[in-house]
């Protein structure tokens, strides 16, 4: 395989290779934009698992088995596969990703980025583009409206969110409330 003229590896081969100085979370990462559907080429959760498979002997053999385990298909961000990590740590019951919200009467209300059907409650995570942008920070606003007005429970975060011990424990506490509580 060539990219600008240069022989490179295919990016399961990439991923594999990392494993010798990644950690689990950045493995992670990784896996899930290798399954995401914008990923070129395609890669399947079957075709990381042979790739696995395939290096039982190799070093960060089990920091990728420990990355295959938790890497999942519908991750549209870096950060988003790192909250779905935190969100694990805290015991929460795995959500569904970017999928399609409905109401009662079929109409489309919006996208999720983290969603727990059976409680009917969904988190988004929010990147600076949500702030910086005014059309896109609108648009938030009134898809907010929405999912809220058909009877979800809407849960906003950011980067900072998870990095401010504060903070971090705000949303550790009413994310366990709301989905184990």
């Amino acid at each position: 395989m060539t990219a600008g003229g240069l022989r490179v590896t295919d990016p399961v081969t990439t991923w594999l290779d990392l494993a010798a100085t990644l950690s689990t979370t950045r493995l992670v990462v990784i896996g899930d934009f290798l399954l995401a559907r914008r990923s070129v080429p395609r890669v399947s959760l079957d075709d990381l698992q042979a790739a696995v498979a395939s290096r039982r002997r190799n070093r960060g053999y089990r920091r990728l088995v420990a990355a295959l385990g938790q890497v999942r298909v519908g991750a549209a961000s870096p950060m988003e596969s790192r909250s779905r990590l935190v969100f694990a740590s805290w015991g929460l019951p795995e959500p569904e990703l970017n999928v399609n919200v409905y109401d009662e009467f079929g109409q489309f209300l919006g996208r999720a980025d983290f969603l727990w059907r059976d409680r009917r409650v969904l988190a988004e995570y929010d990147g600076d583009q949500h702030r910086t942008d005014r059309a896109h920070w609108l648009g938030d606003r009134a898809r907010r409206l929405l999912f809220e007005a058909a009877g979800w429970t809407y849960v906003e975060f950011t980067s900072h969110t998870l990095i401010d011990p504060e903070l971090h424990d705000g949303l550790r506490r009413r994310m366990r409330l709301l989905l184990l509580g």
